[in-house]
């Protein structure tokens, strides 16, 4: 073999070492850079009868001077629906109360099945949505979520 191809089969090579991290990395569906997660307060709880429609069901405590904010003035206030039979719909609200933009996605747990649900940019004092369906069989089912934000 000519030394000129063994150089470009080893820079090659070489190459090629560098690049596996970037290869087997994952964002987990994550579309920016993570600077803050901060689980939501609010968790879901689905029962869902054979036959019937399913019920849902939520509760959070909410105090007069309490800042309810996350990842320093961020609030994410997750709703869910029933829109049709065997589904239900995640609402995933992400209002930016700072002076800086963000991009936020949620992370959804759904029995222990991770939606990522990219929200994108949030414009300093705006709103922005996220909407996701779920099919649902019988049975019980729990829904938390992770507020993910970077720059």
């Amino acid at each position: 073999m000519v030394s000129s191809t063994r150089a470009r089969i080893a820079l090659a090579a070489l190459l090629g070492i560098f690049l596996i991290p970037l290869v087997t990395s994952s964002l987990n569906g994550l579309t920016h850079v993570l600077t803050c997660s901060a689980e939501t307060p609010s968790t879901f709880t689905i029962e869902a009868p054979d036959n019937q429609p399913p019920v849902i069901l939520s509760a959070i405590t909410v105090s007069r001077n309490e800042d309810s904010s996350l990842c320093g003035g961020l609030t994410l206030n997750m709703a869910v629906r029933k829109p049709e039979e065997g589904k239900v719909e995640l609402t995933v609200p992400i209002t930016n109360n700072t002076k800086f933009p963000w991009r936020g996605s949620v992370k959804l747990i759904l029995d222990g099945q991770t939606v990522p649900i990219d929200i994108g940019e949030i414009a300093s004092g705006s709103t922005e949505v996220g909407v996701v369906q779920v099919k649902v069989d019988p049975g019980h089912h729990e829904i938390d979520g992770t507020l993910l934000i970077g720059p």
